[in-house]
């Protein structure tokens, strides 16, 4: 496996267990991958082996949420702050 091939994997993986963190439905994101088989497959089979990432994450992301509620930012304005963070922090900006 090349290095562009670990990144897209990771990315796919991680996208997957952010998916999970943040309540999305599993199937949405299937549905994304409902051209590639493989993919959902892939994706499907690894999920119970990501729960514990899952659940780390959640946990990180409502932490970073909190700790902006108890600097008085307003709930949905920390929520959106940090969903904005991730993002940029995640596209690598």
């Amino acid at each position: 496996m090349d290095e562009a091939q670990q990144l897209r994997s990771f990315n796919l993986v991680y996208d997957m267990c952010y998916a999970l963190a943040t309540d999305k439905k599993f199937d949405n994101l299937l549905s994304v991958y409902a051209l590639d088989p493989p993919t959902c497959q892939f994706l499907t089979e690894l999920k119970p082996h990501m729960a514990d990432n899952v659940t780390m994450l959640g946990a990180i992301l409502q932490r970073l949420i909190m700790d902006r509620v108890e600097a008085q930012m307003p709930l949905a304005h920390a929520i959106e702050d940090v969903a904005q963070w991730h993002a940029a922090l995640v596209s690598g900006k």
